[in-house]
Parts: structure tokens; sequence; C-alpha cells
């Protein structure tokens, strides 16, 4: 493959050059190149492109279904990213995997309120981060002010020392809880719709991003701890609903760089 090409689709551009694919410029989503060699023989290859601002850990409930069937329980989650710190769970208490739930794509769905655990810890004290989750069907309980934790780390005794995203029974809001205190994004969880929920935090200001839009800010000062009384990431302690995809980066991801991982996660299951 002695070539140079350049394939755009829409805000996707792949850069190739001599023998392997060398990025040049930050994308994300997924594209189909079509290659010929100089013997003339052409073959096809879908790639799902990452950006080069990689996360530390992405789950995908699409990775999942060369291990799963319908209705099995879903005992280890796989983290993309390679760099081990997987989820897993015991039978009894793990989440179940459907198939054919979102834009034709599988979910791993909590349906009361099952957990998923890591040795992963995520960015502690009052370090940057960028958290996004694709959840849909989430659910109400009647206890009201009830925080479901779709993901969460960091020690839950002390104010500020837990980090989550959360979606709340009360007014069907979505959150992103530090304990103790927490900034809310009213009305905007649905049964029904996938959302895409994005907590941005630069080290004084968390924000939360619903589809891509900013839905509110809040000053804090945080400080996650992870010392030995603390849990890594869990995913789903207490929440009820599907969950199709999770990246979390060590990183405040740039209002260009979330904007590119919201638009690809927003073509792969149909948001608007």
């Amino acid at each position: 493959l002695g070539m140079f090409f350049v394939i755009k689709m829409g805000l996707l551009k792949i850069y190739a050059q001599e023998v392997g694919l060398k990025f040049r410029e930050l994308f994300f989503g997924i594209g189909i190149i079509k290659v010929t060699d100089e013997l003339g023989s052409t073959d096809t290859y879908n790639l799902e492109i990452i950006s080069d601002v990689l996360p530390i850990a992405w789950f995908k409930a699409d990775s999942l279904a060369t291990t799963y069937n319908d209705g099995d329980k879903v005992v280890h989650w796989v983290n993309e990213v390679g760099a081990g710190f997987d989820l897993r769970q015991v039978s009894s208490l793990a989440p179940v995997f459907k198939t054919n739930i979102l834009n034709s794509k599988p979910v791993v769905r909590f349906p009361n309120g099952e957990l998923l655990v890591s040795a992963l810890n995520p960015p502690a004290g009052n370090n940057v981060r960028t958290i996004l989750a694709v959840v849909v069907n989430s659910d109400t309980w009647t206890l009201a002010g009830f925080n479901q934790y779709i993901l969460g780390y960091g020690n839950n005794n002390f104010t500020n020392n837990l980090y989550g995203l959360c979606s709340r029974t009360e007014n069907d809001e979505f959150w992103s809880a530090f304990f103790q205190t927490s900034i809310q994004v009213s009305s905007v969880m649905s049964s029904t719709q996938a959302t895409i929920m994005t907590s941005k935090y630069d080290g004084t200001n968390n924000k939360i991003y619903i589809n891509g839009t900013l839905s509110g800010t809040s000053a804090v000062t945080l400080n996650t701890i992870t010392d030995s009384y603390s849990h890594g990431l869990t995913v789903g302690a207490g929440y009820i609903g599907d969950i199709a995809e999770i990246l979390v980066y060590d990183k405040e991801l740039s209002d260009t760089e979330r904007g590119l991982v919201e638009a690809y996660l927003k073509a792969k299951y149909n948001i608007p």
C-alpha cells in the first residue's frame, strides 16, 4: 500500500500514508475505506474511528454481541481501551444484555438496580475530567429525591468525595452528584428517548451537557477520594434503565473534542 489518500465523511477525515494509517486530525465516528493495491486487487474495510485523545475507559454494549445472547447476564464488560479495569459482577447481581433496543443496537439493562464494578479509579482530587454516558428507558422510583447512579466512584461518606452521573426520581432530572452537593438539570429525563449525558469538570466548574447542549453549571471544589475506604468505577448502582455506552476521560475535553464525541454518539444511536 504505497499511496496517500483522503476520505471525507461529514466530520470524519482519514489520512493514510505508506503502510499504515496515520491520524493527523481529531475525529470520531464510523467510516469505510476502499483500497486498491498496485496489482489491481480491491478490498473494503469498516473502521470505527476514535479520537487521538483517548479515554481511559470505554464501555460499549455492542461489543458484547459476540459474547452474550439476548437476556444473558452481563458478568464481564471489557474496557475497549485495553488498559484493563474491566467491569465485572457475579451473575446474581449482574445486569442483562438486551439486543435491538437503541437504533437496532444492544444495551446493558439494569432492571432492578444491578451494578457492575471495576478497580479503575478515574481522576481524583480536584483534577479535571470528562465523562459521557448514553442512557435510555430510564425509570422513576416512587421514592422522591433518590439518586440513581448511572455511574460513580470515590467515597460517599463525605462532601465532594464522591463523583457520579445520576438520574433523579424527583421531577425526572439528571444530576452530576458530588455527594451532598450537586448540579441539577431539570425535566430532561425521558422514559423512552435516548440521552447523551456529558459531565465535564475543569477544576473550578462542573458542567452538564444533554445531547450536546449545556444544561447546567456549578462552581465546586472537588476532592474525589480514591483511598482504601472508597470504591472504583461503579456502573448502575441503584439505576433502573439501559446503558449503551460510557466514555471516561482524565482530561477536560475542549468544546470541539466534546462535540465530536457527542456527534459520533448521536449518529450511532440516532439521537437528535
